[in-house]
Order: C-alpha cells, then sequence, then structure tokens
C-alpha cells in the first residue's frame, strides 16, 4: 500500500489528579493515554475504554496479535474485547486490523456510524510517535513524582519499568504462541469426563495460568517459561491425563466447571447454579473428607479431551 494511503497516528495526554486510596500509600496522577487516528480520538469514550500505551508499545515492531484497548477495570473481557487486534508489521509500513465485535459499536463518528477497523501506518511516523510519548511520559514522571497510565494496575511502576515488564511479558506471549500452537487460543478446552460420564471443563489458558502465573505484572524467567510450555504442549497432545494428575486439586477445584458441550454459546457453557454442581468448589485443606475425594478420584480415573468451545 502506498504511502499516500496512510493514516497518522498521535497521541493526546489527558491527566487527573488521584488522592489515593486503599492499594495506594498517597495521590498520584492518573493518565489516559488517547490515540487519535487522522482527525479525532478513535475511541472517544477514553476513560471507560483506555488505551494501553506501553503494553503496545512494549510488543516491538513484531506483527502478531495485541490488546491495545481496555476496560476501565483492567478486564477487557468486561467491555467485550474477546479478540485481539492484528498487528501486520513490514519494511515500511504498520498494520493495525481491529475485529468487527466491539469495536463497531465502540469506535463511531459523531454521526454514530462505525470507523474503519483497519488502518495502516508508515513504519518511521509510528515509532517515532511512540518515542516521543515515552519522553511526554517520562517528563510527567520527573514532574509529578508518581503517574500511572489507565487502567490503575494494583501497584504502580515507573514508566521503564513498566516498558520493561511489558517487553519481557510480550515475549512470553510470543513462547506461548510458539510451544503451544493451535491449542494457544482462547476456545480451546481442556475436558475432562469422570468415570460416571459426568463432563467439566476448562480453557487452555486456565491451566497456563497455573503453570506460569500468567500475570502481565511480573518479569518472567523465559528460560524457564520455555521449558514449561514445550513440555505442557507436548503432555495436552499425547497424554493430556499426566497434566491432570500434576495439578493441585484445589486448583482443579477452582478451575473445573461443569461443561454442557453441547452449548453453543459462552454463558451457556458455564452454568453456576448451585444444583448442577457436582461438587463443592473452592476448596482448601480444611474442606471434608467427601468434597476432597470427589477430586481426587476425578484427578485418578478421569479421562482428558481436547477441543474447541461448543463440542
Amino acid at each position: 500500500m502506498g504511502l499516500e494511503m496512510a493514516s497518522t497516528l498521535r497521541f493526546k495526554i489527558e491527566t487527573e489528579e488521584v488522592p489515593g486510596g486503599n492499594r495506594l500509600s498517597g495521590p498520584y496522577l492518573l493518565v489516559h493515554v488517547v490515540p487519535v487516528i487522522d482527525t479525532d480520538p478513535y475511541i472517544g469514550k477514553f476513560k471507560d475504554y483506555p488505551f494501553e500505551a506501553l503494553e503496545v508499545y512494549g510488543f516491538g515492531l513484531i506483527s502478531g496479535e495485541i490488546w491495545p484497548f481496555n476496560c476501565e477495570c483492567g478486564t477487557p473481557g468486561c467491555a467485550r474485547i474477546n479478540e485481539p487486534t492484528l498487528m501486520t508489521v513490514d519494511g515500511s509500513s504498520v498494520r493495525w486490523a481491529f475485529p468487527e465485535e466491539p469495536y463497531e459499536y465502540l469506535a463511531t463518528t459523531k454521526e454514530g456510524h462505525p470507523k474503519p477497523r483497519e488502518f495502516v501506518f508508515d513504519r518511521q511516523q509510528y515509532v517515532k510517535v511512540f518515542e516521543d510519548l515515552v519522553i511526554d511520559l517520562k517528563d510527567l514522571e520527573a514532574r509529578h513524582g508518581r503517574i500511572s497510565l489507565a487502567p490503575a494496575p494494583p501497584r504502580i511502576l515507573s514508566v521503564d519499568q513498566t516498558i520493561e515488564v511489558q517487553r519481557n511479558f510480550a515475549e512470553f506471549r510470543r513462547i506461548r504462541r510458539a510451544t503451544l500452537g493451535d491449542l494457544d487460543h482462547k476456545h480451546m478446552r481442556f475436558v475432562v469426563t469422570s468415570v460416571d460420564g459426568l463432563e467439566l471443563a476448562m480453557d487452555i489458558s486456565e491451566i497456563v495460568f497455573v503453570l506460569t502465573w500468567d500475570h502481565p505484572d511480573k518479569l518472567y524467567d523465559l528460560a524457564k517459561v520455555q521449558e514449561v510450555l514445550e513440555r505442557l504442549g507436548h503432555e495436552l497432545r499425547t497424554t493430556p491425563e499426566s497434566v491432570l494428575k500434576q495439578m493441585d486439586i484445589h486448583d482443579l477445584s477452582r478451575k473445573l466447571r461443569a461443561a454442557p458441550i453441547a452449548a453453543k454459546s459462552y454463558d451457556a457453557d458455564y452454568d453456576d447454579s448451585e444444583e448442577n454442581w457436582p461438587a463443592p468448589y473452592y476448596t482448601d485443606a480444611d474442606s471434608p473428607a467427601e468434597h476432597l475425594e470427589f477430586w481426587r478420584e476425578l484427578q485418578r480415573s478421569g479421562k482428558v479431551t481436547i477441543r474447541p468451545r461448543g463440542y
């Protein structure tokens, strides 16, 4: 695509003083980074759907999946952002392709029409605007002493620390995709069938969480992560029951849920009505012996299949 068709990306910075709260020892400056594509902010309600500027910056100039917008609470799914944005990088351009859902109603014109969901930026301009943003954020940090980019994390890191964590987390995600392949998808499920035919399931991403603590506010030992995920990918494909037996029974009770596999919708896939629970969830060491034995027996004799949600 020719450069004359490229869009222009720039950032506006909006700030607000926050007096502090239960998780913070004092006031800080909450920073909203607002991406402006061509003429106006891509999403007008920037406080409700904050832009994850340093996560996108930390991802680097590598083609892959990014999550540029979030919910104000910090959980994308809460804002129905369930699919990533695809970023494609070549020698001269950077392309963003947003999924239809939910951007068709999050990003609209003043007349209420959906904005385009695909943009191509000149690579040099893209790099420069992010580099300038980091300079501006560090300047705010130097002047105010304490800043946090929305959505506010449980703990406040410096700009440099945040970039380091995001780069590390981006590499973790690349390792996860390279080692798990088609299993690294939110629809892939770890389905356990008991001897009496009861089916319970968890997303494979939950197993990754248990084994690696999949959390974007920590630094990973990437060599260890690669070793763990390579082993996990092999076992999921060849001996999935061995993965079941490795898990702590309390993790099983927290993660596995009754799974009406025929259900096609996300909401129908989780039935939280108490009468349908096969045994009390969220067990601990003080739980009654019969409750713990249910999960131990499931771990000993359960059969595992790997399949997409809804099948």
